[in-house]
């Protein structure tokens, strides 16, 4: 029976697996469908350096697309004059700002570049193609040149296998354009892939015609590529039925990989969807919460302990949860409870930002070393604009609570709103 390969493409995050990639195949093995991962991006890392993939993956502005343009020409083909205008551009931009740290990675741009045909032979070399009937791409922030490159490179070289794209770089026109732009690509998954992805690989491995409108969720090829209609993916209403993810394939990777010893993977978990505080008064920059029926869910802490308990038998210590924001009734019911089983393990989530002391002390006591908490501003005119449900003086006493606990917090200043 032919199998699923499922890619993750440079640049997602070399320290995390991925998470959605990780739960495709957990619904996979479900089925008895035989599956697996291929993390080039962690591959890719370890070719050209982690400091030099960090640069480009972390470092750089994501609106300069750095990580785009690396692999364009192996898309569009090499354009001499329009990588010389990228460039002074990019020395301008850094320049500007001063950045000390950014503007070397620069001088070794065109060098990465150069490594990049060789990386995407071996990915065509490393894996035996022939018996994959589907490859799955995960397409979000700058891997949508990887991401097609690679894509086309398989479709050449093996044209039997269906290429899938998923992700956020697939939502609404973006995914209809790839179809106009991109006609290797035979399927695009919109909205969750949890359900519309397996009834997708079932149909074909069992040799059934997709055709357009069958599966919610699924845009597929058609002779009318003037319009495109998608009945919306259908969603996961209990998030305890979701399988665990199955990381194996990342970790396999890396502890073969020349870099194993030189960091400790975030394993990523998932505790909930949507936004809690959306439901009441969608921050107004948000794009997380702007589809209506958009509804916060997220598991029991029964399931959610099980599930930490599980991947820390494997001494796996460091978690980063993928929520968009912790539900406000763990600091009562989970997090009590991680703290009364003892669970030896460091936890990242984004949270409220109106977090109390006692708030914070929970934190602390339950292993949370990291958190993200919806700052945005300091100003309560700004503040009560961009409806974040906060004031000057609550995101200042929160940093002042996280440091208090040493616990590390990140958040991000946002400016320019109109109005402000």
């Amino acid at each position: 029976m032919k199998s699923v390969a499922l890619l993750s493409m440079p640049f997602g995050s070399h320290r995390t697996p991925s998470l959605s990639l990780a739960l495709l195949k957990g619904y996979l093995k479900r089925d008895a469908v035989e599956c697996s991962i291929h993390p080039f991006d962690l591959t890719f890392a370890v070719r050209i350096g982690l400091d030099n993939y960090e640069t480009i993956a972390e470092k750089f502005n994501p609106a300069l697309m750095v990580g785009e343009w690396l692999f364009a020409s192996e898309l569009f083909g090499i354009n001499p004059e329009g990588d010389r205008e990228y460039a002074d551009f990019l020395v301008s931009e850094i320049s500007k700002k001063r950045d000390t740290v950014i503007l070397p990675g620069i001088l070794r741009l065109l060098d990465i570049r150069d490594k990049i045909p060789e990386f995407l032979k071996d990915c065509l070399n490393s894996v035996d193609w022939s018996k994959h009937l589907i490859a799955g791409f995960s397409n979000s922030s700058q891997r949508n040149c990887a991401c097609l490159a690679m894509a086309k490179l398989l479709k050449d070289s093996y044209p039997h296998i269906k290429i899938v794209f998923g992700g956020p770089n697939c939502s609404g026109v973006m995914g209809e354009a790839m179809f106009r732009l991109f006609p290797f690509i035979d399927f695009v998954c919109q909205g969750e892939g949890d359900i519309s992805f397996p009834l997708l690989v079932n149909s074909l491995l069992q040799n059934k015609p997709v055709t357009p409108n069958l599966i919610p969720g699924i845009l597929c090829q058609s002779k009318d590529k003037s319009s495109f209609y998608c009945e919306k993916a259908s969603t996961v209403s209990d998030l305890d039925t979701l399988p665990y993810p199955d990381f194996s394939d990342y970790l396999s990777c890396l502890k073969d990989s020349a870099v194993s010893d030189t960091f400790e993977p975030q394993i990523p978990l998932e505790a909930s969807r949507g936004c809690w505080w959306g439901e009441v008064k969608r921050c107004s920059f948000c794009g997380h919460c702007s589809s209506p029926g958009i509804v916060f869910k997220s598991k029991t802490p029964r399931r959610l302990m099980e599930e930490v308990k599980h991947f820390s038998r494997d001494c796996k210590r460091s978690f980063r949860f993928s929520d968009d924001i912790m539900d406000r009734n763990y600091y009562d019911t989970f997090l009590p409870q991680l703290i009364k089983e003892k669970i030896n393990a460091a936890f990242f989530w984004e949270v409220k930002v109106n977090i109390t002391k006692e708030q914070m002390a929970t934190l602390f006591n339950a292993g949370v070393k990291r958190i993200q908490p919806g700052i945005e501003s300091f100003g309560d005119k700004t503040l009560e604009l961009i409806n974040k449900g906060t004031t000057q003086l609550i995101n200042i006493s929160t940093l002042k609570w996280a440091k208090e606990f040493d616990i590390f917090a990140g958040w991000n200043i946002i400016y320019g709103f109109p109005g402000e």
